[in-house]
């Protein structure tokens, strides 16, 4: 969050930058989209990619924290291996709620954890990202 947040300072950012939208280039099927809100998040994800062990603990805390709002959307579901922990036969799906202001955790979470796959060339991480997000839902 204190990443994101220097991001918009970086940016010049008015302290009003939050509207709604679209952010259907990370998720398919969400109706949120921030141009602010995404250069916040590359700027984080910038700045932690130059140290490479920097770069792998944020990342595992980022998948933890993640887990953490999976299980408190869907409950505790049997752990399937390493990584991200959510229904892989998509029977229950993470329904996230469209907001004014910020994306909801899970929804950030995932957009820069797959933004830093792809800036260290992590195809595996991103592979796993790309699953993920495309079985989340928006719900109203």
């Amino acid at each position: 969050i204190i990443g994101h947040e220097l991001g918009h300072l970086a940016h010049g950012h008015e302290s009003a930058h939050f509207d709604s939208s679209s952010l259907d280039t990370y998720v398919k099927n969400s109706s949120l989209d921030n141009k602010e809100e995404l250069q916040a998040d590359s700027f984080f994800v910038r700045s932690i990619q130059t140290n490479t062990r920097l770069r792998q603990s944020v990342e595992r805390l980022m998948i933890s924290i993640l887990n953490a709002e999976i299980q408190q959307k869907i409950g505790e579901i049997p752990t399937q291996g390493v990584g991200i922990i959510y229904d892989y036969t998509n029977q229950v799906v993470v329904q996230y709620a469209k907001q004014k202001t910020h994306p909801e955790y899970v929804i950030r979470l995932a957009r820069m954890l797959e933004l830093s796959s792809k800036m260290s060339g992590d195809y595996g991480l991103y592979n796993l990202l790309e699953r993920f997000i495309k079985q989340l839902k928006e719900v109203q």
